[in-house]
Parts: C-alpha cells; structure tokens; sequence
C-alpha cells in the first residue's frame, strides 16, 4: 500500500485583498486543488524563483526552446551534459536553499522545480520503505531523459545510491530508498 507522506505544518494568518482571494479561488478550483494546496505551491514557487540566491543561479528558458535544444541532442549527449550538471549547479544551489545537499533537499526542489515549472508533481512513500517520485511534463522523451539523469545524478552523488528510473515522452519517475 502506498501513503502520502506527510511533512510538519503551521498555520499562519495573513491579511490579502478580496479580489485576489477570489483570483486564487478560481485558479485554485480550475487546476481542482484546495486553496491552501494553490497557496502552498505559490510560496514553494516564489522560493525557487524569486529568493536572491535562485536568482543568480537560474536562466529562464521557455519549455519549447529547451525542447527543441533537447530535440538537436544525441541521447548520449543528454546523458553526459546531465552527468556533468549533476557534479556542478546543483550542490551548489541545494547547498545555499537548504544548508545541506541531501536526498530530502533534492527531492524537495524537484518539487518545487515541477511547480514553478507548472508539472504535475507527485511524491508517495510505499510500505517497503521507499519513495515514489513523478513528474508529468509533456515535452518529449528527450526532455525526460535530460530530466531524469539530472535528477538521478545528482540524488547518487549526494547519496551514493542510484535511484530506479523510467523514462516517457510525458513524464519521468525515480524511486528512491528512504534513508
């Protein structure tokens, strides 16, 4: 049987204009999530782009560039440029967000990542103590491999484990032993 893992929470007020509570409600109901999980994924979403260190560490790119940049590649390329990113940007940038490079600190900014980028993420944590990641992104098979060994690189460098894959043309997923 598989769970959703559930992370500690607070609560907190905060005062906001009526016209942009109904804005966030209709988004909220369009996308068929609470207010509080649209809310949520606003926070994560400012996080990941907005603070000063992201900043300086992003190139915004929109999904059809990068595809077709993906699409001009061999695959053995994908493979060797997400082999040398994993050893590179992303210590750094795990290391400044999150004061660690860890498993926990990558699999959160691949979800904060899937949400800034407006994927469909998942994570379910199974029984036999492992963790189901998926993300759902609609922009090749390409795309996913250069995702997916991105991700999975950089998850064996901080752990030195190599996380399951499977790769799509509209999603990846990575299972992963909890530590």
């Amino acid at each position: 049987m598989i769970s959703n893992s559930k992370e500690e929470t607070e609560t907190k007020t905060f005062r906001v204009k009526s016209s942009v509570l109904d804005q966030l409600k209709r988004e909220a109901e369009e996308e068929g999530i609470s207010l509080n999980s649209l809310v949520h994924k606003a926070f994560m979403q400012y996080i990941w782009c907005n603070t000063k260190t992201a900043k300086g560490m992003m190139v915004p790119v929109s999904k059809a560039r990068l595809r077709v940049i993906m699409e001009k590649m061999t695959e053995e390329e994908i493979i060797e440029v997400s082999q040398a990113n994993s050893k590179t940007d992303p210590k750094a940038l795990q290391f400044i967000l999150h004061g660690e490079y860890s498993e926990d600190a990558l699999i959160e900014s691949l979800e904060i990542w899937s949400i800034a980028s407006r994927f469909t993420f998942s994570k379910k944590r199974t029984q036999d103590n492992k963790i189901q990641l998926l993300v759902h992104h609609n922009m090749g098979y390409k795309c996913s491999l250069f995702f997916c060994k991105t991700i999975a690189e950089a998850i064996h460098n901080a752990t030195g484990n190599r996380p399951q894959y499977n790769i799509s043309d509209n999603f990846f997923a990575l299972t992963v032993v909890d530590s």
